[in-house]
Formats: C-alpha cells, sequence, structure tokens
C-alpha cells in the first residue's frame, strides 16, 4: 500500500503539468485593417471574448488604419482592458 500512495504522489505533478500543457493556448493575432468602425470593434470584441473562453496566453493587436470612429475606438479599448490574457497592439509601418 505504501508503495502505491508513493508512486500516486510521484506522478501527480506530471498529471498537473500534462493537464497546464493542454489549456496553454499561446497567442492570439488579430489582424485589422481598414478604418475602425463599430463593425470592426463588434470583431475584436468577439475575438478578445474568444482568447478568454479559450484560454489563451496573450492577445496581439495588429492594427493598419488611418483612424475612426471614437466609440468604436473606445469599445475596443474596453474589450482589452477586460482582457483575462495580457495584451498589446503592434502597428506596422
Amino acid at each position: 500500500m505504501k508503495k502505491f500512495i508513493l508512486i500516486l504522489l510521484l506522478l501527480m505533478p506530471l498529471t498537473i503539468q500534462t493537464l497546464e500543457q493542454q489549456n496553454n493556448k499561446g497567442t492570439l493575432v488579430i489582424k485589422v485593417y481598414g478604418d475602425i468602425t463599430p463593425g470592426i470593434a463588434d470583431f475584436v470584441s468577439s475575438a478578445i471574448d474568444l482568447a478568454n473562453r479559450e484560454g489563451y496566453n496573450a492577445v496581439i493587436l495588429v492594427i493598419n488604419t488611418n483612424g475612426g470612429l471614437l466609440a468604436a475606438t473606445e469599445r475596443i479599448i474596453d474589450s482589452m482592458a477586460s482582457s483575462n490574457a495580457p495584451t498589446g497592439v503592434y502597428i506596422p509601418k
């Protein structure tokens, strides 16, 4: 009985590590091209919700835009602020 418990205790960390690796989804990259509109804000918000549900480690928003509506931009900012994962923005040249 002692051997069984010892083996169980030795294998337990391996099981926990395997479960942690299964939840490791990596980084979600969201690409936005064109003007910031309510539709784009919906898209980004939905993608961040997906990242929260699926357990992504990080969210990167790639934005290539000339601008857009302030309300839509604020909605994107609110979505990023409510993300469970760290979020970042990359603006290409």
